[in-house]
This record gives structure tokens, C-alpha cells and sequence, in this order.
């Protein structure tokens, strides 16, 4: 039996499916109740990683688990990130403990880098996360490394900025403005590199990271080909035909006034998203491919591509019930009226 914690989530749900489709036993744990998903080989426990009693039950005959529970950046969550992402790991890996798991793999995120200190980064360079968010997962992987010290076997993935049809987030704002024409604003000239990652790819590497004779190592994930990022928005915007354009801000203005509004709490950018937007963020995947055998298959610009022909094709299908995937606009909600 495979445990997904967090198997809810855009991610886990998709993971489950995969591993479903293996043929393997699979059981999800989530507070959330909109799995969606259906299988003879699926068992779904409803619970909040704050109740232990919730955990122990959910790991009973469990050979792995695989950790993806998480507030995301844009929920601007605050002293809840610290609650489920460390806190939450910390009796995720008790109860797997506990419960005589072999293997754990802990999907973490690239931002606990910070702004990389090199193109290229690998899994050796300094961490130094800018926001609560970032701090959590670094906190996170810590709590990892102390069980890995007690013997559990386990393998921490940090993807890249994670993409795919139905993955929204944050480009829900960037898409609704590219669907309606308007002109999208870019932090600095454009021409650093900001890596992507499409879900499926890491889907692979999190299968591989358990089933591989490796453990106790973090691996970078994400898509090999990482054009400009004016090059990935110019692609963005030719393949909508909407008629929107690139504007080009200097970076420190903008990173002066959304400081400002971030302050405010008028802007759904934190602090992760507007202080590094226009910094090169490269990882050195190389790692992943000769331990795991892992391949990047979707380029980035496919997969933006893709995710927004899929935003467009079932905008009209997104409810209210999805609301806490899709941030508020906030004040860039009077700029897009005035672009």
C-alpha cells in the first residue's frame, strides 16, 4: 500500500492516479474532501495532518509514503505555513516512523534556494529562503534529515515553479489578462531564465525517488529547456492571438512598489514571486538523471502553452468550490482595467 498524503491537491491527485495506473495499491490523506477520483485499488482517508489519532490510522499497512502536504505561496497563509508544512511533516513522519515505513519521499520546493547564488544551481549550493513560505520548507526538509539520522529512508525532491493543464495558481491572474488582451507587465528586461517544471515530469520523479535503490538525497527537478522569459511570454501571448503585449518594468521600481503593496496586503505577489522575477532561477538537474534516471519529457513553453489553451477551454467549468486555488487580484485588478 502507497500512502499520498496531501493526495487532494492538484499534484497528489494526479500522482495517485499515476501510481494507480501501475497497478498499485494506493490510499490518500487529505483534509480536503474533492478527491474526485475513483478506483477499486484507491482508499481515501479524510483527515488534517494535525491529528496524530488520523495519522496512524492512514499509515496502517503502508510500505511508503509520499509527503505532498502544503499551503501554497499565494495563500499567504503566515503562521499556517509553519502549522501544516512543518508541523504537519514533522507527524507525517512520526506516524510513518511508527508504523514501520521503508521509504518516504517529501516534495519540498526550489524557492528554499532563495535567489540561487549561481545559474545552474545544484543540490550543494546554500539555501536561503526569502519568505515564510520558503522558511517552512527549508524547516521541513530539516525535520526530514533528523528522521533520516534515526535510519528512515527518505529522498526530498525540490521542483521547480510546477506547471500543467489545470495547474493555476498564480497564472490565473496571467492568464485571465492574456485571455481579455491586456498588456502583461514583466519585472525587468526579460532576459533572465526562470525555470519551469511540468507536473508530469515531476509525477516521474517522485515515482522513481521510491521505487529506486537510492535514498537519503534531494533532488532538483525541472524542464531542461529554459528559453528568456521574454521569449516564454512572447510564445505565451502568439499562441492565445489575443493581441496582448509585453510591457517591461525596471526592476526596482516594481519591486518598490509591490513591497509596498505586499505590505499593505493589497498585491497577491509575496515576497518569493516579486523579489526574484527577474533573476536567473536554473537548476542543475543532473542528479535526478544519473541516480534516478530521470528525464525531463514536456518542454516549459509546451507546458505553459498548454495550461493556458486548458484555463481557456474550462474557465467557464471553474467554480467557486476551486476558489482557494485561485488568488484574489488584489490591486492589479484596477491595473488590468486601466492595461
Amino acid at each position: 500500500m502507497l500512502l499520498v498524503a496531501g493526495g487532494a491537491g492538484f499534484v497528489g491527485k494526479n500522482l495517485a492516479k499515476a501510481l494507480l495506473e501501475r497497478g498499485e495499491r494506493v490510499r490518500v490523506f487529505d483534509v480536503r474532501t474533492d478527491l474526485d477520483l475513483a478506483h477499486p485499488n484507491l482508499d481515501v482517508v479524510h483527515g488534517d495532518v494535525g491529528d496524530k489519532d488520523a495519522l496512524k490510522s492512514a499509515m496502517r499497512g503502508v510500505d511508503a509514503v509520499f509527503n505532498l502536504v502544503s499551503l501554497l505561496p499565494c495563500s499567504r497563509a503566515g503562521r499556517l505555513f509553519w502549522k501544516v508544512n512543518v508541523e504537519g511533516t514533522e507527524n507525517v513522519l512520526e506516524a510513518a516512523q511508527a508504523a514501520g515505513v521503508k521509504r518516504i519521499v517529501h516534495v519540498s520546493s526550489s524557492i528554499v534556494y532563495g535567489k540561487p547564488e549561481r545559474i545552474g544551481c545544484d543540490e550543494t549550493c546554500r539555501t536561503a529562503p526569502m519568505g515564510d513560505y520558503g522558511r517552512s520548507k527549508l524547516a521541513a526538509e530539516e525535520a526530514c534529515r533528523r528522521y533520516m539520522e534515526r535510519g528512515q529512508e527518505i529522498n526530498i525532491i525540490r521542483p521547480r515553479f510546477i506547471i500543467g493543464a489545470g495547474r493555476l495558481g498564480l497564472l490565473t491572474i496571467l492568464f485571465d489578462w492574456v485571455r481579455m488582451g491586456k498588456r502583461i507587465y514583466i519585472i525587468g528586461k526579460g532576459q533572465n531564465r526562470f525555470q519551469m517544471l511540468a507536473y508530469q515530469d515531476l509525477i516521474e520523479a517522485c515515482i522513481l525517488a521510491w521505487e529506486k535503490d537510492v535514498s537519503g538525497e534531494i533532488f532538483n527537478i525541472g524542464a531542461d529547456d529554459t528559453p528568456l522569459l521574454i521569449d516564454q511570454m512572447n510564445s505565451l501571448v502568439e499562441n492565445a492571438g489575443t493581441g496582448s503585449k509585453i510591457v517591461r518594468i525596471p526592476g526596482f521600481l516594481a519591486r518598490l512598489c509591490l513591497v509596498v503593496l505586499d505590505a499593505l496586503r493589497l498585491s497577491p505577489l509575496g515576497t518569493e514571486h516579486y523579489l526574484i522575477a527577474d533573476k536567473d532561477f536554473l537548476l542543475d538537474c543532473s542528479k535526478a538523471k544519473r541516480l534516478l534516471g530521470w528525464q525531463p519529457r514536456i518542454s516549459a513553453v509546451d507546458a505553459l502553452n498548454n495550461t493556458y489553451d486548458w484555463f481557456v477551454k474550462n474557465r467557464a467549468m471553474l467554480t467557486s468550490e476551486m476558489s482557494a486555488d485561485f488568488p484574489k487580484q488584489g490591486i492589479l485588478r484596477l491595473l488590468r482595467f486601466f492595461s
